[in-house]
């Protein structure tokens, strides 16, 4: 039986307590990868480790005003270390799109003018990993683990804190569920229906302006924040199913997304009549997005009905005794039972570094108590499958 399990109803736990709780288990999923990505043997890791930035800064958004993380260990300082994992990760993702799913179908010729790409490609990952490492070994990233250690070793909460779940855990998960249900994406080819409410105009041609590209990209983006928010509370909403549909939803955006960033990596790579050079990948390439386009047109109509916005918005669960189980399986223990308004005068030093085979020290070798990832928590292999154009 985990700690959680043992004081009954979790319901009755505080914000603060379960504030910690994740964002215990979400820094120890960070460090757990870092000597892994480090080598560079295994792209797994670097995907894992990405993700789990996306999600620790998630988190500080959902948790905001009630935990109270020291500046070292903020969502600025998370969001630059997460922006080099992403460039790395991005050029993974890149080439093994290149190899894989369109080198294959084309002719040698056209294979010849890619391998051109894929080679300037290669070049590009060894600078991206040296700074992956650099980063790693660097005295931010020291920083950052000393000071989030330090906050996990002595919370820091704000005064809204001390609200149990019960009372407000629908409140700190609405600021994102609104960002996604106002966001403008959604009005992208609508017209108003008789009853005047926005609708999706009747099935339209043409590729994505660049303007709605970039709306569509931000959606996703706010989309991954709505799912990883639901997971961190997954047991407590009225319709968990909803997850995988906006898992739908993400997937297809990102596919619209990888088309135009391939687009702009072969025309850098090869020229800007790089189109005439591989005319079947073209083909491919348009195939792909107008497919990843009709889906979209498909899920829009969804989204945009007030019965489901509505269902949407409404989340809590009201069952007597009811208990939280999925977001936190495996949490460990420590958590403080009152709330500390004070930091410790020493902080304790980083994660024991010596780390054998090449990797320096300060790098951890992972988590050293032993707990079990919750499958909730473990990124799916193709979570980060979509490219971004500032990682190019």
């Amino acid at each position: 039986m985990d700690a959680i399990s043992a004081k009954g109803d979790r319901l009755t736990l505080t914000l603060g307590h379960y504030a910690h709780q994740i964002l215990h288990k979400l820094y120890r999923r960070i460090v757990k990868f870092e000597v892994e990505v480090y080598r560079d043997t295994d792209p797994e890791p670097l995907h894992q480790m990405r993700v789990g930035m996306r999600r620790l800064r998630t988190a500080l958004h959902v948790f905001q005003g009630v935990a109270h993380l020291p500046t070292g260990a903020d969502d600025k300082a998370i969001r630059k270390f997460g922006k080099t994992l992403g460039t790395l990760r991005d050029l993974d993702v890149l080439s093994d799109r290149l190899r894989h799913d369109y080198r294959p179908a084309l002719f040698p010729v056209e294979q010849r003018e890619l391998d051109k790409s894929l080679k300037k490609l290669a070049k590009q990952r060894k600078t991206a990993l040296k700074r992956v490492r650099k980063t790693l070994r660097g005295k931010h990233y020291k920083h950052f683990k000393r000071s989030f250690q330090a906050w996990l070793d002595a919370p820091i909460y704000g005064t809204v804190a001390g609200l149990s779940l019960r009372q407000a855990w629908p409140d700190v998960v609405q600021p994102i569920t609104q960002q996604v249900l106002l966001h403008p994406a959604w009005m992208i080819d609508t017209e108003v229906s008789p009853e005047g409410d926005r609708v999706a105009k009747p099935e339209t041609t043409g590729q994505v302006s660049h303007a709605s590209a970039l709306l569509l990209h931000d959606l996703r983006k706010c989309i991954k924040q709505q799912r990883y928010q639901m997971e961190f509370f997954i047991d407590l909403y009225d319709h968990p199913d909803q997850l995988e549909g906006w898992k739908t939803l993400q997937d297809c955006l990102g596919q619209l997304q990888d088309g135009a960033v391939i687009r702009d990596f072969l025309r850098k790579t090869l020229g800007r009549h790089w189109d005439k050079l591989v005319p079947n990948l073209v083909q491919r390439l348009t195939v792909d997005e107008q497919a990843a386009r009709q889906e979209w047109r498909s899920l829009q109509p969804h989204y945009l009905d007030w019965q489901v916005r509505q269902s949407l918005r409404q989340v809590s669960k009201e069952r007597s005794g009811y208990q939280l189980s999925g977001a936190l399986n495996g949490m460990p223990d420590g958590v403080p039972d009152g709330v500390q308004n004070e930091v410790p005068g020493g902080v304790q030093n980083e994660v024991p570094g010596g780390v054998s085979n090449g990797v320096p020290d300060g790098i951890s070798n992972g988590v050293s108590d032993g707990a079990s990832e919750p499958e909730h928590l473990q990124a799916p292999s193709d979570e980060s499958s979509t490219l971004h154009p500032s990682s190019l």
